[in-house]
């Protein structure tokens, strides 16, 4: 039984969410669990910026009276446990040698994923996207309206150190 989230999206790239329970009572038994948001329905959507991601994130959590259960330290206690389900995807992944340079400048370290199964990978996305979730979901609980320009200028700053 999950739940489903679809997004609206209108003609200046701003998102709606609503979605539907599988079951009566299911918001009792996954008040808040980041899976629920993996039903969803995004290739038809463009980009979506971080405010507007948040803003389905909060409808979501809204229309399921989920509000009530999302108290700060409730979602970092849940985000620290999806990222340990992030962190036991890599726990016997090993750091060899050949991922310690920036061999083209582009800022990232190549770390190939060779060997690693499309189960694997996709594993590794939705733990991605269930540490996001959570992590947006607190910035607008605590009353960070626009974490993605905080990150920029956090990025900016740091350049400028």
């Amino acid at each position: 039984n999950q739940s489903t989230l679809e997004i609206d999206v209108d003609a200046n790239g701003q998102g709606e969410a609503s979605g539907d329970h599988a079951e009566e009572g299911e918001e009792q038994r996954n008040h808040g669990d980041a899976s629920q948001f993996r039903n969803t329905d995004l290739a038809a959507a463009p980009s979506q910026t971080v405010q507007q991601i948040m803003a389905l994130i909060q409808q979501f959590a809204t229309d399921r009276n989920w509000s009530r259960y999302h108290l700060p330290r409730n979602l970092v206690l849940a985000m620290m446990g999806e990222m340990g389900e992030l962190a036991e995807l890599f726990q016997f992944c090993g750091d060899g040698p050949e991922y310690n340079e920036d061999e083209d400048g582009d800022g990232r370290i190549p770390y190939p994923l060779d060997g690693w199964t499309e189960e694997k990978i996709d594993d590794l996305q939705q733990e991605l996207a269930d540490v996001s979730i959570y992590c947006l979901r607190l910035a607008d609980v605590v009353g960070i309206s626009d974490l993605g320009l905080v990150a920029i200028s956090t990025c900016t700053s740091s350049e400028e150190a």
